[in-house]
């Protein structure tokens, strides 16, 4: 997923019943589900997570999990993991 997930709350132009027309929000959190889908993860293992105090924030709205999108692109890019550079004629593996 390159970037945040393109559903909106309200469609852009529809009266509301104050007689202000409603804007377009874009939604900026993922639910325990699409971010399990996303890292490939059970929901169970981010319910754990939260509960060891693990893994990116996350916000409890009426009992329902979400995770805002900006906190899982901090929490990725804080636990990126780049392969050391081996001298050149070393081999990796140790095969023959």
């Amino acid at each position: 997923m390159s970037g945040p997930p393109n559903d909106t709350e309200h469609h852009p132009g529809t009266p509301v019943s104050n007689g202000f027309r409603a804007v377009a929000v874009q939604v900026q959190h993922l639910s325990q589900e699409e971010l399990s889908r996303r890292w490939r993860l059970s929901p169970r293992t981010l319910a754990k997570w939260r509960w060891q105090r693990r893994g990116p924030p996350f916000v409890k709205l009426g009992g329902r999990v979400v995770y805002r999108y900006r906190d899982i692109l901090g929490y990725e890019e804080t636990h990126q993991h780049l392969a050391p550079v081996l001298p050149s004629g070393v081999r990796r593996g140790g095969g023959r």
